[in-house]
């Protein structure tokens, strides 16, 4: 019997093997790894704006009156989070070792991040700690992600949503729900490496349109498509520093 590894694909994943984008394993997902050099791509989008493909991250919707109980419970470090609010911190249980970024939504919704590459041992981890009526879905594979980064990432949002990204009202970790390019989407400013960084939430179904929308938008700003080993040669200059 043929021993099969399952490959999981990005909604973009088609349109961006067109962009010329060089692929790369990560867990079962397939993205892309870079378009150019990971160097080029970061000296460009430090200076202007770039947008990727995040499909892969794992992402978990929490639900219930009771999800703030569940934060302290898989993390006593974990504050009281505010309604449009982001907290990041690391998960260590058991087996499980993980970053994980959880966005509060409303009072009784978060949604949970994480590159971790096993999601089961993630989703099973926090299984063990609900208690009442509270549910966790994993929502991976039916959302598509785009992250729009650089000094221009807030002007390029502007001409695709109404909601209020300034720095004033919408700071580095903050998220809300509004619509971009008329689709229902969930956004996060959570900036990598010092620079300003947007991460889009929502259906798959729409994942072409919203990176075609985008890139319409940023047609006279220099924008580019980088891939994930920019991201994470950012995110390590970031850390280093």
């Amino acid at each position: 019997m043929a021993n099969w590894t399952p490959t999981a694909l990005s909604a973009l994943h088609h349109k961006l093997l067109a962009l010329n984008a060089r692929m790369v394993d990560i867990g079962e997902w397939q993205i892309p790894g870079w378009y150019t050099t990971p160097k080029e791509e970061i000296a460009h989008i430090s200076k202007k704006v770039g947008i990727s493909d995040f499909s892969h991250a794992t992402k978990l919707n929490i639900q219930g009156n009771d999800v703030e109980r569940l934060l302290r419970d898989i993390n006593s470090n974990v504050p009281s989070l505010e309604v449009g609010r982001i907290w990041q911190g690391n998960l260590t249980i058991s087996e499980l070792e993980c970053h994980i970024v959880t966005a509060r939504l409303s009072h009784d919704e978060l949604l949970m991040l994480s590159t971790t590459e096993d999601t089961k041992i993630l989703l099973d981890t926090m299984s063990e700690f609900l208690e009442n009526c509270v549910h966790i879905v994993d929502v991976t594979s039916a959302l598509c992600s785009i992250r729009v980064t650089g000094p221009r990432a807030r002007k390029l949002m502007s001409r695709v949503t109404e909601l209020d990204l300034r720095d004033s009202t919408f700071p580095d970790m903050s998220c809300a729900q509004g619509k971009l390019s008329g689709i229902e989407c969930t956004v996060l400013r959570y900036n990598i490496g010092g620079l300003t960084s947007f991460e889009l939430y929502f259906s798959r179904d729409y994942g072409e349109y919203l990176w075609d929308s985008l890139t319409e938008a940023g047609s006279d700003m220099e924008l580019i498509p980088y891939g994930v080993k920019a991201t994470m040669e950012i995110v390590s200059l970031g850390a280093g520093q």
